[in-house]
């Protein structure tokens, strides 16, 4: 412990060395845990700001699964992780400063042996020279604390080891800050004392609920957050006060100093920091729009994959349906007698045929063909089969005409007429 205590105890000596004054001391002190902990408080704050914009989601959440708590947590949950929110960033910031509060009283609980290097040997000798008797060395140091430095060369005549031994005044204002305010004041011995050392826990209660009125009015008025901050913030920001209350009726003095200290750093810091809560608010708007319109493009490609899925479906189906029909119709041609296949394919080609233009072409490759199939019955089957097109077969041999008439046109230089070639295909061709 006493390894942890020593630096803090150091710093304290320091500022008390160069103010001569154990109030400011601990002002300052405040002020270096303020500065030292700046980020992390900024930090914080943002998460608080985070949790407040979500509260409207929040409240249509909970309606939405008033009957069940396990959906609507698990909805929530979902919630925090899509806006990128930490439910606790936005509170535990404010518990803080609480371990340097609990150093502090450490080491004003305990002034001799970490601001003094006072041994126990040594403060039961400065006890017992004061007093009378010995007191308990771990209990009862606040009791002799501000008597040690009113009777410092007394003590240093008897314990001359004790010559380097820092003086320190623990008073402040008028008020010793070792001792413990009373709520009844108007008991003690010394009214006038008692009563500032009463107003030091009320101040530091009062201006934990100003900080938080200056910390809704920023939100309100300067960053344009007025939606209400969700249940446990609110119930930690109104803690707060209530706790500052408690410390300072029941711990040292100097404590009420550190924690008002604490409550006016942490307004000013409110003021400081809206820059940046503003810059953060722009950027969370920001991160907000292009997740919203990640979103969109998201669920656009899913409808476009889902539509072509179903168009690759739809096809395959036509396809599937198609192949069934012809493997159907070609069972039938394969299963039909010899002359009724010779007089149904001469007729599919003549059929098949009657769309072609070209007059020499159509008559002698039909004649050609029909021919094969009076003399062939396989080639006449094959005619038959419903993905064999007769068309394709003429669509080609047109295609070699059209590049016959334009080389022969070229090789007698000959152009073709209104800028096209054409013309019925040659009969040596046919």
């Amino acid at each position: 412990m006493s390894i942890i205590l020593t630096p803090f105890a150091k710093l304290l000596l320091l500022f008390y060395n160069i103010t001569g004054s154990y109030g400011v001391s601990i002002i300052l002190f405040g002020l270096v845990v303020r500065l030292v902990l700046s980020p992390i408080f900024l930090k914080g704050r943002k998460g608080m700001l985070a949790m407040s914009g979500l509260a409207e989601k929040q409240k249509v959440l909970a309606q939405k699964y008033a009957r069940d708590r396990e959906k609507y947590s698990q909805e929530l949950t979902k919630l925090y992780e899509q806006e990128g929110v930490k439910p606790s960033s936005g509170c535990l910031w404010s518990f803080l400063p609480l371990p340097f509060l609990m150093v502090l009283y450490a080491i004003i609980r305990q002034p001799l042996t970490y601001l003094m290097n006072v041994t126990e040997d040594q403060f039961n000798v400065i006890s017992n020279l004061l007093y009378g008797e010995v007191l308990n060395y771990k209990n009862q140091q606040l009791q002799i604390a501000q008597d040690v430095f009113l009777n410092h060369d007394k003590i240093v005549a008897a314990v001359p080891d004790l010559a380097g031994m820092p003086q320190i005044d623990f008073t402040f204002l008028g008020v010793n800050l070792s001792q413990t305010p009373s709520f009844m004041f108007w008991k003690a011995d010394n009214v006038g004392s008692a009563f500032v050392l009463w107003l030091i826990p009320i101040i530091s209660a009062l201006l934990g609920v100003v900080s938080m009125i200056v910390t809704n009015k920023i939100n309100a008025d300067v960053l344009g957050t007025a939606k209400p901050m969700d249940q446990s913030t609110k119930t930690t920001m109104l803690i707060m006060p209530l706790f500052s209350l408690w410390i300072g009726f029941t711990l040292p003095a100097a404590l009420g100093v550190y924690w008002i200290a604490n409550s006016l750093f942490a307004m000013l810091q409110e003021v400081v920091n809206i820059p940046f809560l503003r810059s953060f608010l722009k950027k969370q708007e920001k991160d907000r729009a292009e997740r919203q319109e990640q979103e969109r493009e998201r669920i656009k490609l899913e409808k476009k994959a889902q539509a072509e899925a179903k168009r690759k479906a739809e096809w395959e189906e036509k396809q599937r349906k198609r192949k069934e029909k012809e493997q159907i119709e070609w069972e039938k041609a394969v299963a039909v007698d010899d002359d009724t296949l010779i007089a149904t394919s001469v007729k599919h080609l003549g059929d098949t045929t009657e769309r072609l233009t070209r007059r020499n072409m159509k008559l002698c490759v039909t004649e050609y063909v029909q021919t094969l199939c009076y003399e062939d019955l396989a080639f006449a089957r094959l005619v038959m089969h419903p993905r064999k097109s007769m068309v394709n077969c003429f669509h080609y041999i047109n295609r070699k005409a059209r590049e016959y008439l334009e080389k022969e046109m070229k090789d007698n230089d000959e152009k073709p007429e209104n800028g096209a070639f054409g013309g019925d295909v040659p009969d040596d061709i046919c």
